[in-house]
């Protein structure tokens, strides 16, 4: 089973999920980006509440391949699941970012709105512990943006496969 599926399950217990959604084609996991890599497809497998969790790794993944389509289309889905998530501490504010990466046009405005969003969800990642569950907070210095994910090795979404590499583990947003 995938290593990213395992921690978003352990995360899904910790936040208190009794019981886990059946699994569902999100059209998210089956080679759909680039460069022939899959994205997580986390959200397949999870309870309402913490689904809106694997839309934005989905996309933040999406974006360290390159693919806008992709990242659009699961920040589309965050922003959706956002929306229906019952709560969530901070939810509007969520929403809100959410909401600005899913109508934003190309992949150079949508990384340009990425640290507002990132920010929100690694002190939603703080406050509920998900450092202690796979999720890994890193840091841009040259984009000088935050972002979460289910990687423990950096894979840079703001400049992608130009610079996957660039950037730091941190454990609090910079």
């Amino acid at each position: 089973m995938n290593p990213s599926i395992l921690r978003i399950a352990a995360l899904a217990l910790s936040l208190g999920a009794s019981s886990f959604l059946a699994a569902q084609d999100d059209g998210m996991g089956g080679g759909c980006c680039k460069s022939g890599a899959k994205t997580s497809g986390a959200a397949s497998t999870l309870p309402a509440q913490a689904s809106f969790l694997a839309g934005y790794f989905d996309g933040v993944k999406a974006l360290a391949q390159d693919d806008d389509t992709a990242a659009s289309a699961a920040f589309k889905k965050f922003e959706s699941q956002l929306k229906e998530a019952k709560g969530l501490k901070n939810q509007s504010a969520l929403v809100k970012a959410a909401s600005a990466l899913a109508s934003a046009k190309g992949i150079k405005e949508i990384r340009g709105k990425l640290d507002a969003l990132s920010r929100l969800v690694e002190k939603y990642g703080a406050e509920s512990g998900l450092d202690k569950q796979g999720v890994s907070f890193f840091y841009c210095p040259m984009a000088k943006g935050n972002w979460a994910s289910l990687e423990s090795e950096v894979s840079n979404p703001y400049y992608g496969q130009a610079m996957l590499g660039c950037g730091k583990k941190v454990s609090a947003p910079q």
